[in-house]
């Protein structure tokens, strides 16, 4: 299972990855856009983005994608 994240190797998107999902293969994103882009076209699985930021607040840009993409799903939060 391929499973998008918004981050580097080592953030803490990574770490909710692989506490929602131990086995899969975590895929590090530059932006939030390009993980619903990888989600969308089936190249991920699943995405995991953030909608909070413990220095900025919410993440708007998850937000609006949300409420703009019928393929996309909230199934769960960490």
């Amino acid at each position: 299972m391929r499973v998008a994240y918004q981050g580097e190797p080592g953030a803490f998107s990574e770490t909710a990855v692989l506490t929602l999902f131990p086995d899969a293969q975590a895929m590090p994103c530059d932006t939030v856009h390009i993980v619903f882009s990888r989600v969308t076209s089936g190249e991920a699985d699943f995405g995991v983005v953030p909608v909070e930021n413990s220095q900025a607040g919410s993440v708007n840009e998850t937000y609006e994608l949300l409420l703009n993409s019928s393929l996309v799903k909230v199934s769960g939060e960490v």
